[in-house]
């Protein structure tokens, strides 16, 4: 709803969750971070899996193009 709102693609939009309810938004988006998961179906539909949001925020800068 608020990328509908906000006319965003799917693409441009960074999603961080943590639990099985966060999945389907983390595959939805450009970039799913799943911080400190709870569990494995969360981190595998994560792009990247980390312990805080220092680690996401690294990963982010330090992705591969």
């Amino acid at each position: 709803r608020i990328i509908r709102n906000r006319n965003l693609k799917p693409e441009e939009v960074v999603y961080f969750g943590d639990s099985g309810n966060d999945v389907k938004c983390m595959e939805m988006a450009g970039i799913g971070i799943a911080i400190n998961p709870r569990d494995k179906e969360t981190a595998k539909a994560a792009r990247f899996a980390v312990n805080d949001f220092y680690d996401a925020r690294l990963n982010l800068i330090f992705e591969e193009k």
